[in-house]
C-alpha cells in the first residue's frame, strides 16, 4: 500500500538505492567523528545516562 502510493508519487528504486546510500554515509560519518571527538575510555553507557550509569532519567 506505501510502496503503491510512493511509486505513483514518483519514487523509482534508484531514488531509494540513493537515499540508503546516503543516509548510510551520514551513519558512518556520524560514528567516525563521535569516535575522534569523544575521550577515549568514555563509557558511553554513563555518558548518556548520567554518573551512576542506571538506564533511569537523571
Amino acid at each position: 500500500m506505501i510502496v503503491k502510493f510512493l511509486h505513483d508519487k514518483g519514487l523509482r528504486s534508484e531514488h531509494a538505492n540513493t537515499i540508503v546510500c546516503l543516509t548510510t554515509g551520514l551513519s558512518v560519518t556520524s560514528w567516525v567523528t563521535s569516535m575522534k571527538v569523544e575521550p577515549a575510555g568514555v563509557n558511553q553507557r554513563r555518558a548518556w545516562h548520567g554518573r551512576s550509569g542506571a538506564l533511569t532519567a537523571d
